[in-house]
């Protein structure tokens, strides 16, 4: 482990902690000019099981709240590849994570889903019928919608959800501009490990009433499959397969 962890942790030694309390609060703090990498407590957190009986129970709840709502549209799909979520919060990695607060495991927010939803029906190629009505369902600024966006909450499976990326700045000095100096063979690229999201997610909208089900489940597949959720979609994050109802 990094030395200059104060408190080090692995997955053996905190089998059941909090994996949003040790990225704010136990990962430690680059000192200026400092290019040490954040890969190793970084993979700490991301072999922490999600797994805990706290969560499962949390889970279970939620999920017969919503099998007994009869409005609602449930469908259950798996990420392909990755999911980039919370890239911009604040974080001392300097590329966050979208991570519950409660539980301390990945999540959807339903206000990022909503948002996509939204974005869908008013896209370039959707047709006019369905921007007409992407506000009546999902609001605009100056009303809510009649849709109701949950949360997506990851299906309990063993492992975290998360997994160990990285972007690699090759040019550091162009790309900032310090120095004014042009791309060259000669650079020494700066690797920066970030946390993506992997696994199943369970995903709820209740519908304004009967009729608007169908069309609600064929934009959420649309969206999951197709458009993507969260960052570096153009480079094919964020999409699902496997979509079920559940």
């Amino acid at each position: 482990m990094n030395p200059r962890l104060r408190i080090p942790f692995t997955a053996s030694t905190l089998p059941g902690a909090h994996k949003g309390l040790l990225l704010d609060k136990f990962i430690p703090v680059k000192l200026a000019g400092a290019r040490e990498s954040y890969l190793e407590p970084l993979k700490a957190v991301a072999q922490i099981s999600s797994g805990s009986s706290v969560y499962k129970l949390a889970y279970q709840r939620w999920r017969a709240a919503v099998q007994a709502a009869p409005l609602a549209v449930r469908l259950e799909g798996k990420v392909r590849g990755r999911l980039a979520l919370g890239l911009g919060i604040e974080s001392v990695t300097e590329i966050g994570c979208r991570i519950h607060h409660t539980y301390g495991v990945p999540v959807v927010p339903g206000s990022g889903l909503k948002g996509a939803l939204r974005a869908a029906m008013l896209a370039p190629e959707a047709a006019e019928a369905w921007k007409k009505r992407a506000n009546f369902l999902f609001g605009s600024p100056e009303s809510l919608g009649f849709a109701g966006v949950l949360d997506a909450w990851w299906v309990p499976e063993a492992g975290s959800g998360l997994a160990i990326d990285v972007v690699t700045a090759h040019h550091p000095a162009y790309y900032t501009g310090s120095g004014g100096a042009a791309p060259t063979d000669f650079d020494d690229p700066v690797p920066n490990h970030f946390l993506t999201i992997t696994g199943k997610f369970a995903f709820a909208i209740v519908s304004p009433n009967e009729s608007w089900k169908p069309f609600l489940d064929k934009l959420l597949r649309q969206v999951l499959e197709d458009r993507g959720l969260g960052a570096k979609r153009s480079a094919g994050y964020g999409r699902f397969h496997s979509l079920s109802p559940w």
